[in-house]
């Protein structure tokens, strides 16, 4: 989590600069780069060209289909920097402490694509998945395969470690689910980075964004640390 804040801390004074020199972009300019984060309740997209990150306020159609990290060109004007609220420093350890109502949801799916290092991708009704799983994925999970993705998301707050208290430990995947039954189980960590009005959270973590699939999307905001367990079974054909 040292690893997660020190990167938030980075990325937000990042785009605090950037967002500076865009500032004097006049309305309807055209922005072209790497989606990196957007929030269809404040209608806004965050880009990366290189080094530059900027924020920029959009049309709600010009957000719909936007896949994370492709390259976009979207039209539109600069928006302020997000107000971040500083959970941790990268020199303090801190542990996540859940708040609040846990928010669960049951998805079926097809699973499109298995990777070795423990990456799953699963088409679904509701959204397209993609979720951490153990290593050897690939030979537990075959393209095709009917599974069932539980869910769980719920906020926390970064509390930082009183002196002598054991760091706590990094996320992990195991191919068992909590009580020993087959299916790979992973517990998240991390900001969300981009909230899609289809319910759809991509949520960084240690092997790269997660994107899941929540009832209420309202909850939830840019920058928000949350928790996210995910169990992921084969069902039958």
């Amino acid at each position: 989590m040292k690893r997660l804040a020190a990167a938030a801390l980075a990325a937000s004074l990042l785009a605090t600069g950037c967002a500076t020199r865009a500032a004097s972009r006049p309305p309807g300019t055209v922005f072209t780069g790497e989606v990196w984060t957007w929030d269809e309740n404040e209608s806004t997209v965050t880009l990366r060209d290189g080094m530059e990150q900027v924020r920029v306020k959009v049309t709600p159609d010009q957000i719909r289909g936007l896949r994370l990290h492709q390259v976009a060109t979207l039209r539109g004007e600069p928006a302020p920097p997000m107000e971040i609220t500083r959970y941790i420093t990268p020199a303090i350890p801190a542990r996540p402490v859940p708040r609040g109502p846990v928010d669960q949801a049951v998805v079926d799916g097809i699973v499109t694509a298995a990777d070795p290092r423990g990456r799953l991708s699963i088409h679904s009704q509701r959204a397209p998945l993609h979720v951490w799983a153990a290593p050897g994925a690939e030979q537990r999970f075959r393209p095709g395969a009917k599974v069932r993705v539980e869910i769980a998301v719920q906020p926390v707050d970064m509390v930082p470690l009183s002196a002598g208290t054991p760091a706590p430990v990094d996320p992990a995947a195991s191919p068992t689910g909590p009580s020993g039954q087959p299916g790979d189980y992973s517990v998240v960590t991390g900001r969300v980075m981009g909230v899609a009005r289809n319910g759809t959270l991509v949520v960084e973590s240690p092997t790269g964004p997660v994107q899941i699939w929540v009832p209420d999307r309202t909850k939830y905001k840019v920058e928000q640390p949350v928790q996210v367990r995910t169990f992921v079974a084969t069902t039958a054909p």
